[in-house]
């Protein structure tokens, strides 16, 4: 969903680093059932476009789940989401339906709603939406836009973006991308690795420091995720509500023995599955967890000293 007067800002420059990932970062692919991207809608002959996120789960080819337009921006709007994903040949549709939340304070009949015919597909080892859209006014079910299409694997795009722009030089365009996805961005630095987190994955690391610090936030919408987190069954994060303000905390290690930490889903929110950025710090280490939890399901990283 998204408006035709948004002026062009730096999301421009962003919009074009995204086109540079697309053909040549090399990311690792992994299927699943639980999908995240992020992109861009082209229109206006593509002279214009805005920030689009979508996220859904898929069971049995119909999938559900939620769009946000204009990330992080004036106008961001969630609307839920219904479609179909042909896993054989990845020929993906979706409707957006109804609006969830908006930050648009005038008549929501004036709001496009996106009606899209994509495929899925892995791309130079990357996963990536790209086709054809229209848009519809929900009221009159007039055409109020057309264009296309341009979306990246979330995880793919954390690893790119932390990739290229250490790469970058220093100038304006690397400011400008720091910027616009600092929201995102800002606690990703050092980042060594990101982990597609689902239900009873474990993994174990060697720790430099005598504490781990966790940062847990949700770039994408709040809609009620909660997790709790427990250090060898003792609970450190009970029953928290993830949003997208970030929560901070440092745990001390224990000493000669292995430290376990189980982050459980206590809740799937308005749209499951129950999503979350969880990232683990080791002086100048990061490791980034996107989980895809349903209700009562957990992952495990172990941390030894």
């Amino acid at each position: 969903m998204y408006k035709f007067y948004f002026k062009k800002t730096q999301i421009v420059k962003f919009f074009y680093f995204l086109i540079f990932l697309f053909f040549v970062s090399k990311p690792s692919f992994c299927q699943t059932a639980n999908y995240e991207f992020i992109g861009s809608l082209l229109y206006n002959n593509m002279k214009d476009h805005i920030i689009y996120k979508v996220m859904f789960t898929e069971v049995n080819g119909t999938i559900s789940g939620y769009s946000i337009t204009d990330l992080g921006g004036k106008y961001e709007t969630k609307t839920a989401i219904k479609g179909i994903l042909n896993k054989k040949n990845g020929k993906i549709t979706f409707n957006e339906t109804k609006v969830i939340s908006t930050k648009y304070k005038q008549d929501e009949s004036n709001l496009c709603f996106v009606n899209a015919k994509c495929v899925l597909k892995n791309f130079d080892k990357k996963t990536v939406i790209t086709g054809t859209f229209n848009g519809f006014y929900l009221k009159d079910k007039l055409l109020c836009a057309s264009g296309k299409v341009m979306l990246v694997s979330s995880k793919n795009l954390y690893q790119d973006l932390l990739k290229t722009m250490n790469s970058l030089p220093e100038n304006n365009l690397k400011d400008s991308i720091r910027k616009i996805t600092e929201y995102s961005m800002k606690p990703l630095n050092d980042i060594k690795e990101v982990i597609e987190a689902k239900g009873n994955t474990l993994v174990s690391y060697h720790w430099k420091s005598d504490t781990v610090k966790i940062t847990t936030w949700d770039d994408a919408a709040d809609d009620g995720d909660m997790i709790s987190i427990t250090q060898n069954g003792v609970e450190i994060i009970a029953n928290y509500i993830v949003t997208r303000k970030r929560k901070e905390i440092k745990i001390p290690l224990k000493k000669g023995i292995k430290n376990v930490f189980k982050i459980t889903a206590i809740n799937v929110g308005a749209y499951q599955p129950n999503t979350a950025k969880i990232l683990f710090t080791d002086k100048q280490d990061s490791k980034l967890f996107m989980t895809y939890l349903s209700k009562g399901e957990f992952f495990e990283v172990n941390v030894e000293k």
